[in-house]
């Protein structure tokens, strides 16, 4: 059953990284329940009020690659299925949310809405929640600086940015969600919930929930967890081999393996994967200075109506879409998924014919003018996108020298470097461009001097 990949096992506390805890009570309890979660003793949550108010893991003693530590068990953390988090109601309201919010498969908002419920439920109604400690260090809404608490002075910095036009469809959407959980889910089960949950209260949730949220795979289902007890783990941005994490189908137990040593006193840090700073910015709310992992995620290309052959190219073009999130440029190049949907955009009516014979679009080169005019329509791309934008890299550079809010030097970081790297892209795809066009006259002088 769809509700059955939604678990709560104990992501990211990336606020609590930055911001004052509550007091120092509450950290203290958060501490000592954070050391009863963990299986191994080699590892330390930091001094909160002296290592730079940043918590962060450390090794208590030398570490080994890929022993230790192994700290977040699912017994200890109490892990519960979202559904029986409280009365047989729960069950039904599961059902409910899942049956208005399982159309997008790519991007199913059902697993976020059901942790939000949850996490409103046990914030708010159940002080003997086993989440407490968590929820007591967690910051409040005023406090946090994801893009849905963003003013729109800020949001509009983003602008010529996908990201921009992501974070306003996310605000949207958001309170969609939230206007349907009034009037069928907290109005419905208020015997449950014994209150309605605010607007700002829901945000906050889906807030935590988006910054915090993983998957992991348990019995080839995938689950979607939060995990307090990970939440701690800093990320170490440009170093993959840092610790990593698995799910342990015969323990039950996520485990975080190091690939490299660490001496006693160290940090330990864990690696979130290769991230662009959109990616940073819209899930953790930080970006990270010279992203080895920076990228730009391209959405600006269509399917001409009047291509006279548009329904076959139809056919090929929905056999190459793939998640938006490996539609995308790099420092180092364009994705392979961009590539595929780009040949299937530009493919000739020779090879349309034999390539619709096969289940889609593969990698391999296919004539020196379809090369050609798959690199022309990147450049276009590049060049368009570029014009999307409001202000040129120089000026970009000019405002970075200037002073600026927080929120502010984030979205104009982010706008610049996308800039820079469509800017490489379209160079790089107009000299290959090039390199296949001067292919394609040899190739045609050839065959003219065999005839």
């Amino acid at each position: 059953m769809r509700r059955a990949a939604v678990i709560i096992v104990t992501v990211f506390l990336l606020e609590v990284l930055s911001l004052p805890v509550n007091n120092e009570q509450h950290w203290k309890a958060f501490e000592d329940w954070w050391k009863k979660g963990v299986e191994v003793e080699s590892v330390r949550l930091g001094d909160r009020w002296t290592d730079q108010l940043r918590p962060g893991v450390f090794a208590t003693r030398d570490i080994e690659p890929r022993s230790d530590p192994k700290p977040v068990r699912n017994d200890k953390t109490g892990s519960l299925k979202l559904f029986k988090m409280a009365k047989i109601e729960v069950v039904q309201m599961a059902d409910d949310i899942f049956n208005r919010y399982t159309n997008d498969k790519e991007n199913d908002p059902g697993y976020y809405i059901l942790l939000s419920v949850y996490i409103l439920y046990e914030r708010f109604h159940n002080p003997n929640s086993h989440w407490k400690p968590w929820f007591d260090v967690l910051p409040a809404l005023s406090d946090m600086n994801n893009l849905l608490t963003w003013k729109f002075s800020d949001l509009k910095e983003l602008s010529g940015s996908p990201l921009y036009q992501r974070a306003r469809d996310r605000r949207s959407e958001v309170t969609d969600h939230y206007r349907w959980l009034e009037d069928n889910i907290f109005t419905e089960y208020y015997k449950l919930f014994q209150y309605k949950p605010s607007a700002d209260e829901y945000k906050w949730a889906v807030s935590i929930v988006r910054s915090r949220n993983m998957m992991i795979l348990v019995d080839n289902i995938i689950q979607y967890v939060i995990t307090p007890y990970y939440d701690m783990f800093r990320h170490a941005p440009q170093d993959i081999d840092q610790g990593y994490y698995i799910f342990n189908p015969i323990t039950r137990h996520l485990e975080i393996t190091s690939r490299r040593s660490y001496s006693e006193g160290d940090e330990v840090f864990a690696f979130w994967g290769e991230k662009c700073n959109s990616e940073l910015l819209d899930f953790y709310s930080f970006i990270l200075k010279d992203n080895l992992f920076d990228c730009v995620h391209i959405t600006n290309f269509v399917l001409p109506e009047g291509d006279p052959l548009y329904k076959q190219k139809r056919i090929l073009f929905e056999r190459s879409q793939t998640s938006y999130a490996k539609l995308k440029a790099t420092k180092e190049g364009v994705s392979h998924e961009l590539i595929r949907v780009l040949r299937a955009m530009t493919i000739g009516e020779e090879e349309l014919t034999t390539t619709l014979m096969v289940t889609g679009v593969d990698d391999e080169p296919m004539s020196s003018r379809s090369q050609g005019a798959i690199y022309d329509s990147l450049a276009e791309i590049c060049r368009g996108a570029l014009r999307d934008y409001p202000t040129t890299m120089e000026e970009d550079e000019e405002i970075l020298r200037g002073e600026l809010s927080p929120r502010k030097r984030m979205a104009v970081q982010v706008r610049y470097d996308e800039k820079k790297i469509l800017f490489s892209t379209g160079v790089k795809a107009m000299r290959e461009a090039q390199r296949w066009a001067d292919i394609y006259k040899k190739e045609m002088q050839t065959n003219k001097d065999e005839l």
